[in-house]
């Protein structure tokens, strides 16, 4: 709905850049809509959602919010579950961005051998402690150990004014839902 109303006020500011703007949550759209669903994605889908995601919050932030981004150009047979990564970087977009104070968002996922590498950082800025911790990640930590048991690592830590995301995990789930 935010992205809705973003567009709605360029649309009257900006009409290029609310054109722009459908055109990426167009795209977004599709992914949740046919793809949301679905047990695992092709990883370079997910990338794909993230690249749409953060043109979009690019046109909906000043330039003096960072938002920075590295994705391999390869995936192979790698699979994620659908907006597993996604669901991170919206987070960080929600907690992280201030029109009050300096702000950025760094994005990266790597492919190294079999195993994916996902890193996000956000800025913090003076909010209260229960806005910062939610269900949103127990529910994460659930659905990893759901798809990979043991063997993915999920760190989170607060520190010189970064919120930092750290996920690692095997290229293919052991459990893929039917």
């Amino acid at each position: 709905m935010n992205t809705l109303n973003n567009i709605q006020s360029l649309i009257l500011t900006d009409p290029d850049k609310a054109t722009e703007a459908v055109s990426e949550f167009s795209k977004l759209m599709r992914i949740v809509l046919y793809e949301g669903n679905d047990p695992v994605i092709p990883l370079a889908r997910e990338l794909e959602y993230l690249r749409n995601y953060l043109s979009l919050m690019r046109l909906r932030y000043p330039d003096s919010v960072r938002i920075e981004s590295a994705f391999p150009e390869e995936c192979g047979q790698a699979v994620v579950p659908p907006l597993l990564l996604a669901s991170f970087v919206e987070n960080a977009f929600k907690h992280g961005i201030s029109y009050n104070s300096e702000s950025f968002v760094k994005v990266s996922v790597e492919h190294p051998g079999r195993r994916l590498v996902f890193r996000c950082s956000n800025s913090c800025h003076d909010k209260a402690e229960a806005e910062r911790h939610g269900l949103g990640l127990d529910n994460v930590r659930k659905r990893l150990t759901l798809l990979y048991d043991a063997s993915y690592a999920l760190r989170t830590e607060e520190k010189d004014n970064a919120y930092e995301v750290f996920l690692e995990i095997p290229e293919t789930p052991k459990k893929i839902p039917a």
